[in-house]
Order: C-alpha cells, then sequence, then structure tokens
C-alpha cells in the first residue's frame, strides 16, 4: 500500500554506497535558521549526495547549495506552475537529459538534484567555466539569458548574483567550520 505523499520520507530512497574517497574533504553545511522555521531542510545524506555530484561534475558545492537556497528554500517539495523540488526544475525543458540521467521523478529530492547539477556543469562547459554566465543561464534559458543579457553585453543577471552572493557566505561558514575541526 503507497503512502499519502505527505507521509513518505522523500529521502529514503538513496541507497548511500559512496566511500571515503568520494566524501572526502565534505563539510555539513548547516542551514541559516529562518530557512529551517519556513520548512526548508538538507539532511546530511542529501549534502554528501550533492557533494559527491558535485565533484564528479566539477561544479562548487557551495555554489549549488545557494542555488537551492535561492530557488527553493530548501524545501523539496517546492512547486511553481512548472517547476519542481530543490533546485526547481522545469521537466519540459530537461526531457532528454533526464532521461539520459534515468531520472523519472523529478519531485524526489536526489533525482532534482542530479539533474539540476548536471545542466549546471553542461553551462559551465558551454560558457567555460563563467559561473555569473551559467546561472544567468540556468535561471532564463541559454536563448533567454543570450537575448536579454549576453547581447546587450551583461555578463549576468540579479539572479546570478545573489547565488554568487550566497555561495560566498556558504563557502565562507564551511571553512570557518573546517578550521574548527582542525
Amino acid at each position: 500500500e503507497e503512502k499519502p505523499e505527505e507521509d513518505r520520507d522523500p529521502f529514503g530512497s538513496m541507497s548511500q554506497d559512496w566511500g571515503s574517497d568520494d566524501v572526502e574533504g565534505f563539510i555539513f553545511y548547516e542551514l541559516p535558521e529562518d530557512f529551517k522555521q519556513s520548512g526548508g531542510e538538507l539532511p546530511e545524506a542529501v549534502q554528501v549526495y550533492t557533494y559527491c555530484l558535485c565533484r564528479q561534475n566539477n561544479v562548487d558545492f557551495e555554489k549549488v547549495i545557494a542555488v537551492i537556497e535561492t530557488e527553493s528554500g530548501y524545501r523539496w517539495d517546492a512547486k511553481s506552475s512548472v517547476a519542481y523540488g530543490y533546485m526547481q526544475i522545469v521537466p519540459a525543458c530537461h526531457y532528454d537529459r533526464m532521461e539520459r540521467l534515468g531520472v523519472c521523478d523529478i519531485s524526489d529530492p536526489y533525482q532534482n538534484i542530479q539533474t539540476g547539477i548536471d545542466y549546471l556543469s553542461e553551462l559551465l562547459k558551454k560558457y567555460d567555466g563563467d559561473y555569473k554566465k551559467a546561472l544567468t543561464a540556468y535561471r532564463w534559458g541559454a536563448t533567454g539569458a543570450y537575448r536579454d543579457y549576453f547581447s546587450k553585453g551583461q555578463e549576468s543577471c540579479a539572479y546570478a548574483d545573489t547565488v554568487m552572493e550566497r555561495a560566498g557566505r556558504i563557502k565562507k561558514q564551511l571553512e570557518g567550520m573546517e578550521n574548527e575541526a582542525e
């Protein structure tokens, strides 16, 4: 018998079969209190999974965490009219990617993050590692980013600037925690 949607544990679906080499350097990120109070959560298993995928895809962990914060406020079940989950994925824009990755449930936190990191990785390759351009395209699509920003000489948008600012704050917090651990 299937559990009602609100009773299912969205985080219990991951096997957590990563090795010590995969998680070397991982530091747990403690969410800001205001996000916790508004229903945000990012359990350690989800963070380790995200960290491993970031390493495999050459994407900065703190920037992905900042995208999650900006897009969904750490709410795995966030929904807009067309976008879903932590990274606010629009399935209609990612059918081929989802099929290639074996993603069948974009509302699953792990599959959502996998799709978002894969997309961000692709954009970083397209824009030669330029996070501001990649994040602008993440937010507006490559066509929209070119039409509304890049063709007008702008390197980024307010969304990209916000994510980068938040990523800087997250990185400082993680580095502070790393120094405490030593």
